[in-house]
């Protein structure tokens, strides 16, 4: 089952509220101050799986990495683990899952981010 799209809507614009919720797993934050329009934007935009933030905030997209926002929770565990150089064995036994499990996850990872290698992975 596919994760639905989040999109937050808050009065409240500062920095680290935006990228927590994007690192979280929101695909997209929009102030109650924006416009209707933009309100509308955002619904299209994450709906048709792209990352959103107000034009005020664009800045925070680019500097956070929006892969990150694309990641089930399931899928961050296993990342944040291969940051830290585990091997899938230790990741499967640490998360409670079999292997194959991990590989599958380690392969969602790979494809929405691009990249080819495991060190690439950890870069991110």
């Amino acid at each position: 089952m596919a994760k639905p799209p989040i999109l937050v809507c808050s009065v409240i614009e500062d920095t680290f509220r935006i990228r927590t919720a994007l690192h979280m797993g929101a695909s997209g934050y929009i102030s109650k101050s924006d416009a209707k329009e933009q309100f509308l934007e955002a619904v299209d935009a994450v709906l048709r799986g792209e990352a959103y933030v107000s034009d005020k905030n664009n800045e925070i997209l680019e500097e956070a990495s929006i892969t990150h926002a694309r990641f089930t929770r399931r899928e961050q565990e296993p990342l944040h683990l291969i940051k830290q150089n585990k091997t899938n064995q230790h990741i499967a036994q640490t998360l409670g899952l079999s292997v194959r499990t991990v590989e599958n996850y380690i392969s969602n990872i790979y494809f929405k981010t691009g990249v080819k290698t495991r060190q690439e992975l950890m870069l991110l």
